[in-house]
């Protein structure tokens, strides 16, 4: 960047407050069309968000977001007349801007993937199409890899200041299977590591799906247990999120109050949630030293023992509560809990239904409530007979939920979620036949 932004901001007047943040993206891209490498490629971007803040009145302040490239530089006067002209439109409470903290180190660069990325990205291809080869009745479709150092420089007008490098690996493979391949299974995943990298089990995981998904059923109509795997587990989590979140607390949204059970009913059947929101888990996808905000990453406890114990906020609703700024919620972490997945399987006097994925898993962040087309899935009876399935619904309340769930030691890591592989909620609605 040739202009300097810092003194481009402080001379503009009508600024009250600003901060910028400067990334740069260094990106190995691989595809694969069956076993055929379709094309290897190397992509590099920079890219600058800068937030301005604007003083309207003594207790209103408007803000605004602009994004340019280094080629757009010669736009920035423009950019910025009508970043203040949108930011006087937006009135609200106004809060200030972090100051300088200390960040904490934060594993979150694996050399090995950015020092020789178009070897790791030989092996990734090697690796997968020996690991389909191992699979009967199963052929590789598709596959990509993306390798990337991201880095990161934050800035404010309060003289808060960070920077971090990270590397971050995303990959999927699609999966065919049948007498005509009509059957298909497609996973999707990113970590920081290539050790988190389980190629291998995950495509033997996968293609037992798809082998499997050739002679679904459609599920039986009940109110039964669910054991859901971790990958389609994550937005469940995301309206415990917003209710611990200060925003749903300032605007009176939120049904949690500190030191009280977040689950809805009159009592405990199951084991209880501990939840964390830890940014510096060594390796997360979403590690950091700070938030976006320029807020100082920790590790915060936000459910223990299946109550409220702390909410997370960033800077402006911690500022409107007069509270210590946490920064965003970052990687979920889930404690484990006493029972093993063979356990959590089991059918007792009804079926119970182990989900593999959902079709579409949206909760309503307010209410919990939730309604979601089985994707792929098995049907697991008393007798012990298993039994894929898809189609049908699952409908539930996810505080409701709570109050009977049981979580498994065994634990995974899928993108940003650290916590148990699986986890079985006793009350849920199934429509099927």
């Amino acid at each position: 960047m040739d202009i300097d932004l810092k003194q481009k901001l402080n001379s503009t007047e009508g600024i009250h407050a600003w901060q910028y943040r400067i990334k740069e993206d260094e990106n190995y891209q691989l595809y694969l069309t069956k076993e055929k490498t379709e094309y290897v490629r190397k992509v590099q971007t920079e890219q600058i968000e800068v937030t301005i803040y604007r003083q309207l009145s003594e207790n209103k302040s408007g803000e605004a977001i602009f994004y340019f490239t280094p080629v757009e530089e010669f736009q920035i006067d423009e950019k910025l007349e009508k970043a203040l002209y949108v930011a006087s439109l937006a009135a609200q409470k106004p809060y200030n801007v972090p100051g300088p903290a200390p960040y904490k180190t934060v594993p979150i660069l694996n050399e090995e993937l950015i020092k020789e990325p178009e070897k790791v990205l030989k092996q990734f291809r090697e690796r997968v199409i020996a690991s389909v080869r191992k699979e009967p009745g199963v052929e590789l479709s598709s596959s990509e890899c993306y390798i990337s150092k991201q880095s990161i420089i934050f800035e404010n007008s309060s003289g808060c200041y960070g920077k971090m490098v990270k590397s971050v690996i995303s990959w999927d493979f699609v999966l065919l299977a049948g007498d005509e391949l009509q059957s298909e299974s497609w996973y999707e995943g990113s970590c920081c590591n290539y050790s988190q990298l389980n190629i291998e089990n995950k495509i033997a995981e996968y293609a037992g799906y798809a082998r499997d998904n050739v002679k679904t059923s459609l599920p039986k109509s009940s109110n039964t247990a669910i054991i859901v795997n971790a990958k389609p587990l994550i937005p469940l989590f995301e309206t415990l999120i917003a209710h611990s979140s200060a925003r749903f607390i300032y605007d009176n949204i939120s049904s949690f109050k500190k030191g009280k059970d977040i689950f809805r009913g009159n009592k405990l059947f199951g084991e209880e949630l501990n939840m964390a929101s830890n940014p510096l888990m060594p390796y997360g996808l979403r590690s950091s030293p700070f938030d976006s905000d320029g807020v100082a990453s920790d590790r915060i406890e936000i459910i223990k023992n299946g109550k409220l114990e702390n909410i997370w906020s960033t800077k402006r609703y911690a500022d409107y509560l007069n509270v210590t700024p946490t920064g965003k919620f970052s990687n979920i972490e889930i404690s484990p809990g006493k029972h093993c997945l063979e356990d959590l399987l089991k059918a007792k006097e009804k079926p119970v239904y182990h989900i593999i994925m959902f079709s579409f898993l949206n909760p309503d962040l307010v209410s919990g409530d939730f309604a979601t087309e089985i994707r792929f899935g098995y049907e697991i009876q008393p007798s012990g007979k298993i039994i894929p399935v898809k189609g049908g619904s699952v409908t539930g309340n996810i505080f409701e939920m709570l109050a009977h769930t049981y979580f498994s030691k065994e634990t995974a890591i899928e993108g940003h979620y650290f916590g148990p592989c699986a986890i079985r909620f006793e009350s849920a609605r199934i429509s099927g036949n």
